[in-house]
């Protein structure tokens, strides 16, 4: 995949950037994108899918504490202490980890 940077995804998303440090999650790069928690790692952006047994929201703070850089979400309040958020239109905002 080729990498992209937050500011890319926002715009390709018409998403709405909150952060910290607005430059630095602008910057920051994804290289791949996952919906399997267990894929997910550093450059990452996890997107989290309802499935009838399990729902991939319950891993964002495990995905997070493993150092993704980002998680889409369809939950609006997430009470995880992160200092660099997206918030995409509509029904996915995604959620950007602090730099390490």
């Amino acid at each position: 995949m080729k990498k992209l940077t937050i500011q890319e995804i926002a715009n390709a998303t018409h998403a709405r950037i909150l952060a910290a440090n607005l430059e630095e999650a602008q910057q920051k790069t994804i290289c791949h994108v996952t919906q399997d928690s267990r894929q997910a790692g550093e450059e990452s952006l996890f997107v989290p899918l309802k499935g009838k047994n399990s729902d991939g929201h319950d891993y964002l703070q495990s995905c997070m504490e493993k150092g993704v850089a980002a998680c889409f979400t369809e939950r609006e309040r997430l009470c995880y202490s992160w200092q660099n958020i997206i918030a995409a239109c509509s029904i996915y905002p995604l959620w950007v980890s602090p730099a390490v």
